[in-house]
C-alpha cells in the first residue's frame, strides 16, 4: 500500500472518529439537559414542600438528603471518567495521538472559545452581553501534553461561561482570556469575568446542588455547573478558584439610562448620588469596561426605578492547567 492509500484510509478514520465523537457528545448534551430538568423539579420540591417528603420516607432526612448528593456525586464523577476513558482509547486504538498532539494549546483554547461562543450567541444577544476574547498571550508553538483533555476543559468552561451568561446583568461584558505569566511559567491560566451579582468567595459554590443565598442563583441555577467544572479540571491536574468584589451598589447598565429618563423631584437625591457614581466609574476606567458596546436599553421606567439598586459585582473565575 503506498503513502497516498494510506494517506487516505487515516483522513478516512479521523473523519470517523469525529462523527463518533460529535455523536457521543450529542448523547452526553442530552443526558445532561435531562439531569437538569429532573434536578430543577426536584429542587423546586423541595422549597415548596420543604423536609415533608424527605420525613415521610426516612426518620433522618439529612442523612437520607447526603446520601442521594453523594450518589449524584459518583455518578457525574463516573460519566467523566467515561468521557476521558472513551477519548483515550479512541486516540489509542486508532493510534492517532501523535497527530492530536500536533495542534498547539492556543489553537484548542480558540477552538473552544469560537465554539462557545457560538452556542450562547443567543442568549448574549437578548441581554445585550458583549463576549470579549483579548489576545491570547502566550507562544503557539507550545504543545499540549498528552494528558490534556480538549473534551474535559471545554466542559469545564462550558459551565463557567454558562454561569458567566446567566448571572451577568443586562447590557455587560464577559471577558474570557488565556495567558501564560512569569509567576507559573509551566501553566496556563484562563480567565472568565463576568459583572453581575455576587457569588460566595468560599469552595461551596463548587458543592453539588448549592445555589448560593442571591435571589438570582435560587431562581435560576440548580447547583450543579461549578461542581462539574471542578471536577473537569481537576482530573486535567489544574485547579480552579474564584474571586468576587463589589464594583457599584447600583445596576451600572442602568445609571445612565436612569439620569437621562427619571427625572422626578423626589428622585433629585438619588440622581445626585447616581452623577458622582458614574463620574467614579468612568473616572478609573470600570464604566467602560462593564458597559457593552451592544448596550441597547430596551427597558421601562418601572424597570429602572426597581432595578436601580441592585448592587454590580465583578467575579472572576481563574483556571489554572
Amino acid at each position: 500500500m503506498d503513502e497516498f492509500n494510506k494517506k487516505d484510509i487515516l483522513d478516512n478514520r479521523v473523519e470517523q472518529l469525529e462523527q463518533m465523537l460529535r455523536l457521543y457528545m450529542h448523547e452526553v448534551s442530552q443526558v445532561t439537559c435531562a439531569i437538569n430538568s429532573i434536578m430543577k423539579h426536584i429542587v423546586r420540591g423541595l422549597d415548596k414542600h420543604g423536609a415533608s417528603v424527605i420525613d415521610t420516607v426516612d426518620s433522618n432526612p439529612d442523612t437520607l438528603l447526603r446520601t442521594r448528593i453523594e450518589n449524584a456525586s459518583n455518578d457525574i464523577s463516573d460519566m467523566l471518567n467515561m468521557m476521558e476513558l472513551l477519548q483515550y482509547n479512541i486516540r489509542i486504538g486508532m493510534n492517532l495521538s501523535q497527530a492530536y498532539d500536533e495542534q498547539s494549546d492556543v489553537h484548542i483554547y480558540r477552538d473552544i472559545i469560537f465554539k462557545l461562543k457560538n452556542i450562547y450567541q443567543f442568549e448574549l444577544n437578548s441581554k445585550n452581553l458583549s463576549f470579549i476574547t483579548p489576545p491570547v498571550t502566550f507562544t503557539a508553538d507550545a504543545k499540549l501534553s498528552y494528558k490534556t483533555s480538549k473534551v474535559l476543559l471545554e466542559l469545564a468552561l462550558y459551565n463557567i461561561i454558562s454561569n458567566a451568561v446567566k448571572f451577568s446583568h443586562k447590557g455587560t461584558n464577559i471577558y474570557v482570556e488565556c495567558k501564560q505569566t512569569s509567576l507559573v511559567p509551566e501553566k496556563r491560566i484562563i480567565t472568565v469575568d463576568d459583572y453581575g451579582v455576587r457569588i460566595e468567595e468560599s469552595e461551596k459554590p463548587y458543592e453539588l446542588f448549592y445555589r448560593g443565598t442571591e435571589s438570582a442563583f435560587s431562581d435560576n441555577g440548580i447547583g450543579l455547573g461549578l461542581f462539574v467544572a471542578k471536577k473537569s479540571i481537576e482530573k486535567l491536574g489544574g485547579q480552579i478558584r474564584h474571586k468576587c468584589k463589589l464594583v457599584s451598589k447600583f445596576y451600572v447598565p442602568y445609571i445612565i439610562e436612569y439620569i437621562n429618563r427619571i427625572s422626578d423631584s423626589a428622585d433629585g437625591v438619588l440622581l445626585h448620588t447616581l452623577h458622582i457614581e458614574l463620574a467614579n466609574l468612568k473616572g478609573n476606567g470600570l464604566f467602560e469596561r462593564i458597559i457593552s458596546q451592544q448596550n441597547s436599553m430596551d427597558v421601562t421606567d418601572e424597570e429602572l426605578r426597581s432595578n436601580i439598586y441592585i448592587p454590580t459585582y465583578e467575579t472572576t473565575f481563574e483556571v489554572i492547567i
